[in-house]
């Protein structure tokens, strides 16, 4: 089996993992805030549980290359999954969510003594970044960062060459 069939069959897992938690939240008003840890954890899993499946059908052979690429890819194809689930979230079913993700993030901002100057730069930064397509290409590019620093390490605990 390829490093790609593999990692698109997990990244699919691990977006479609994301969905049931953001939607267990959703649906039972849980503060995603204070749980954000179990998506973590999906997204962890579902690397290492790839990358041990490529391992077995690979003859228990895989390079700290093709590790790395796995990961990095079945990470960014769980990115463009949740970042599809929250822009649909955020534009059809909850329009008020950029907003309220804007006034989570300001209220974090005012707590820090800022200048009324820096405050207004860093709302229009904010309010830019809380639109829904700004959303779906940070989610990605969160993604893809997310896998390639826990592919750095998981490709080198898993790695196994030929004896």
């Amino acid at each position: 089996m390829s490093t790609t069939r593999t990692a698109l069959k997990y990244g699919l897992f691990i977006g479609l993992g994301v969905w049931c938690y953001s939607l267990a939240v959703y649906f039972l008003e849980l503060n995603d805030f204070e749980l954000s840890w179990l998506k973590s954890v999906i997204w962890i899993g579902g690397m290492l549980i790839g990358l041990k499946e490529f391992r077995t059908q690979n003859n228990d052979l895989m390079s700290y290359k093709q590790g790395l690429g796995l990961g990095v890819l079945a990470s960014t194809v769980g990115g463009f999954f949740e970042a599809l689930f929250l822009f649909l979230n955020a534009s059809i079913l909850n329009p008020k969510l950029p907003e309220m993700y804007k006034a989570m993030m300001m209220k974090a901002y005012e707590k820090s003594n800022l200048s009324e100057q820096d405050l207004a730069a860093i709302s229009e930064m904010v309010t830019f970044f809380s639109k829904p397509n700004m959303l779906f290409v940070g989610t990605v590019f969160g993604g893809f960062l997310f896998g390639l620093f826990f592919s750095l390490v998981l490709a080198a605990m898993m790695r196994s060459e030929k004896k």
